[in-house]
């Protein structure tokens, strides 16, 4: 299996967990958030993507209101 695989299987399985954001992927992998979203788009199903999007807004929404507080 290439290594270049591999990589995008691993960035898939951080930028899904709700724990990891885009500053920890930019640290490990040298990726900005417009980078990840590109890689993620042409990866993932469409419907994944949407998804996945969503639930991004959703966690950034959450954390700058949780840092207000």
């Amino acid at each position: 299996m290439p290594k270049n695989y591999f990589r995008k299987d691993e960035l898939i399985e951080k930028a899904w967990c709700d724990k990891t954001d885009f500053n920890s992927i930019k640290e490990t992998d040298n990726l900005n958030e417009n980078e990840v979203k590109k890689i993620l788009r042409k990866t993932l199903k469409k419907k994944s993507y949407v998804i996945w999007r969503k639930r991004v807004a959703k966690i950034k929404s959450n954390r700058k209101f949780n840092k207000l507080f």
